[in-house]
C-alpha cells in the first residue's frame, strides 16, 4: 500500500510539476515581499539585483560596442596579439560595467543612508562595535528606534522580490543548462522541458552567457569581499600569516643552530635549554640519552609560543590602528578600491587558470567521446571565448610540443 501511495504521489507531482513550481515560486516571492516590507528599503539586500545589472550591462555593451573599440590604435596595446587584445577588451569592459553599476548603486545607497540617518535622534544608523555579538545587540537597539516609512517599506518589498527573483532565476537557468548535458534527464524525466519551443529559444542564450555568468559571479564575489576587507586588512592578514609561519620555523630553528652557542645575546636561550636538559635527565634511563634533543625541542616550543604571543598582540594593535584609519570615509573608499582591484585581478587569474585546465583536458581528450568543456559556451560568450582564443594562441603550442615529445619517447 505504501508503494502504491508513493507512486501515486510521484505521478501527481510529475503531472502537475509546472503548477507546483509556479506555486512554490509565488509563495517564496510573497514571503520575500513581506520580509522587505518589514525591513524597509535601506536594510534590504540588493546584491543579486546588482549582479543582474552588471551582467546585463556588460553583455549589452560588449555585443553593441566591442567591435567598434579600436584597441589596435592604442599605444603599446597595438603591439600585442589579437588574442591578448580580445582578452583585454572583454575583461576591461566587464570591469568598466562593474565600476559603473557600483557607482550607481553606491549613490543610491548614500542617498538612502543619509535620509535614514536624519530620522535617528542619535545620528547613528549602524553599530560600530568591533565584537560581533556586541554589534548585533547594539544594532537591535538602534533598529528599534528607527522605523521605515510607508514608501521605504514598499520599496523594500519590491527590492526584496526582485533580489530573490534574480537568485531563483539564475539557479533555475543554471540547473537547466547543467541538466541539458545529462542524457538521463533531458531524454526522460525532463523531456517535457527540453522538447518545448521555450527551451529551443532559450538555449542559445544559455550557451552564450551561462558559463560567463558563473565566472562573473565568482569574480564579483571575490572582489566585493576584497572591497569590504580593504587593502590594509589584507596586508595585515598576509603579514600575520607569513609572520606566524616564520615564527614557528625560526623558534624551532634557533635552539639547534650554531647561533645559540656563538651569539652572546642568545645566552638566555642556552640557560633555558640547560634547565630543560636537567629536567629530562630525570626521565627513565632509556630516555636520558635523548635528553639534549628533548631539551632543544622544548626550548624551541617555548620560544615559538613566545613568538606567537608577540604576533597575537601585534595583530591586535595593527587591527585597532587599521580600524581607526578606515573610519574616515574617503580612506575607506580608497583602501577598499585598491583591494578590489587586486582581488579582481586574482579572481580573473583564477578563472583563467580553471579555463586553461578545462581546455587542456579537451585537447588531451581525457573525456574523449563523453564530454567537452568547449561545448559549454560558443563564440558569443565574451569571457570564455576570449580565454579560449588566448589558450589556442599562447598555451596550445607548448602542449603540442610536450605531447609530441612524449609520443616520440614512447
Amino acid at each position: 500500500m505504501t508503494t502504491t501511495l508513493l507512486s501515486g504521489v510521484m505521478q501527481f507531482i510529475s503531472e502537475n510539476l509546472y503548477y507546483i513550481v509556479i506555486g512554490a515560486g509565488a509563495l517564496i516571492l510573497l514571503v520575500a515581499f513581506f520580509c522587505g516590507v518589514a525591513k524597509g528599503f535601506y536594510r534590504t539586500s540588493r546584491r543579486w539585483i546588482k549582479f543582474l545589472a552588471v551582467i546585463a550591462l556588460f553583455f549589452f555593451v560588449f555585443k553593441k560596442y566591442a567591435g567598434k573599440i579600436p584597441l589596435g590604435k592604442i599605444p603599446y596595446v597595438n603591439a600585442l596579439g589579437a588574442d591578448i587584445q580580445g582578452a583585454i577588451l572583454s575583461f576591461g569592459l566587464f570591469l568598466a560595467a562593474t565600476v559603473a553599476v557600483n557607482i550607481v548603486f553606491g549613490t543610491i545607497d548614500a542617498i538612502v543612508k543619509a535620509s535614514a540617518i536624519k530620522k535617528l535622534e542619535s545620528g547613528v544608523l549602524l553599530s560600530r562595535k568591533s565584537n560581533e555579538t556586541e554589534r548585533k545587540k547594539e544594532q537591535k537597539k538602534i533598529d528599534k528606534r528607527w522605523k521605515p516609512n510607508a514608501f521605504s517599506r514598499l520599496s523594500g518589498g519590491v527590492a526584496c522580490v526582485l533580489n530573490v527573483s534574480v537568485f531563483i532565476a539564475f539557479i533555475l537557468a543554471l540547473a537547466v543548462f547543467v541538466c541539458s548535458y545529462v542524457p538521463a534527464l533531458y531524454n526522460n524525466r525532463l523531456s517535457f522541458l527540453y522538447d518545448s519551443a521555450f527551451y529551443d529559444s532559450f538555449l542559445p542564450y544559455l550557451k552564450a552567457y551561462a558559463l560567463d555568468s558563473v565566472a562573473i559571479l565568482f569574480i564579483l564575489s571575490v572582489s566585493y569581499c576584497g572591497y569590504r576587507a580593504g587593502a590594509l586588512n589584507g596586508i595585515r592578514s598576509v603579514f600575520m600569516t607569513l609572520g606566524l609561519l616564520a615564527a614557528v620555523g625560526f623558534g624551532f630553528f634557533l635552539p639547534f643552530s650554531s647561533w645559540a652557542k656563538t651569539k652572546t645575546f642568545l645566552a638566555p636561550l642556552n640557560v633555558v635549554t640547560a634547565w630543560f636538559e636537567k629536567l629530562f635527565l630525570k626521565l627513565p634511563e632509556s630516555l636520558t640519552s635523548k635528553a639534549p634533543l628533548f631539551a632543544k625541542l622544548a626550548t624551541g616550543l617555548s620560544l615559538t609560543l613566545v613568538f606567537i604571543l608577540i604576533f597575537v598582540i601585534l595583530n591586535a594593535l595593527l587591527k585597532a590602528i587599521t580600524r581607526t584609519i578606515r573610519r574616515a570615509g574617503i580612506i575607506r573608499v580608497i583602501d577598499g578600491s585598491i583591494c578590489f582591484i587586486f582581488t579582481f585581478a586574482l579572481a580573473v587569474a583564477a578563472v583563467a587558470a580553471v579555463a586553461a585546465i578545462m581546455f587542456s583536458l579537451d585537447y588531451l581528450e581525457v573525456f574523449r567521446g563523453k564530454f567537452s568543456f568547449s561545448s559549454l559556451f560558443n563564440e558569443n560568450s565574451p569571457l570564455n571565448a576570449s580565454l579560449k582564443s588566448l589558450f589556442d594562441g599562447r598555451i596550445l603550442p607548448y602542449l603540442e610540443n610536450a605531447k609530441n615529445a612524449i609520443e616520440s619517447v614512447a
